[in-house]
């Protein structure tokens, strides 16, 4: 259900029982997924204790992909063009689902089967059943698997590059794909 405004109800009736619908934030309920007092545990635990530093240098390590690519690359790993999973390997015959192995870098996917490399091409713009396709589908897991690292380091460390990241794909998700309901 929608407000006025267009925005998403999520609460309702209001405090008083007047009936009146909210949102969230209207209703004075929280949105975020860890409460401030889970982020100063965090930290605390952090400080305290080597179990909890590890798990902060994992996520430190997990977000580095984010940090070390510019808003370009990142934008790119969102396509305008369609994502597609069930081809086979054009060499070998591999597949269809799941034939291939993407690169750290995001950059090239590899036939599990023939070992032959398929360079991402940012150029392509064919919307058809090909090795492209899948690139982009391998791509679009990619940025995705991972957000939640650079949002809890944003959280612990107050690292603003982070939330920029994730604003950045989430921003490009909703430009090329507004019109899927």
């Amino acid at each position: 259900m929608r407000s006025r405004r267009g925005r998403r109800v999520v609460a309702a009736p209001g405090p008083g029982g007047d009936g009146v619908q909210r949102t969230a934030s209207e209703a004075g309920l929280s949105r975020a997924w860890y409460k401030p007092r889970d982020i100063d545990r965090a930290r605390a635990n952090i400080d305290r204790h080597g179990w909890a530093r590890r798990l902060h240098d994992g996520y430190r390590q997990s977000a580095a992909f984010y940090l070390q690519h510019d808003s370009e690359c990142l934008a790119a790993f969102v396509p305008r063009q369609t994502p597609l999973l069930t081809i086979p390997c054009p060499k070998c015959g591999a597949g269809p689902w799941y034939w291939g192995q993407l690169s750290a870098d995001g950059q090239t996917l590899s036939c599990t089967s023939c070992e032959t490399a398929y360079t991402f091409d940012p150029e392509d713009r064919t919307e058809t059943w090909n090795v492209q396709s899948v690139l982009r589908a391998e791509r679009i897991a990619r940025i995705v698997e991972g957000l939640d690292a650079p949002a809890i380091l944003y959280q612990l460390d107050r690292d603003r590059r982070c939330a920029e990241r994730i604003a950045l794909i989430i921003e490009r998700f909703a430009e090329n794909f507004s019109t899927i309901a």
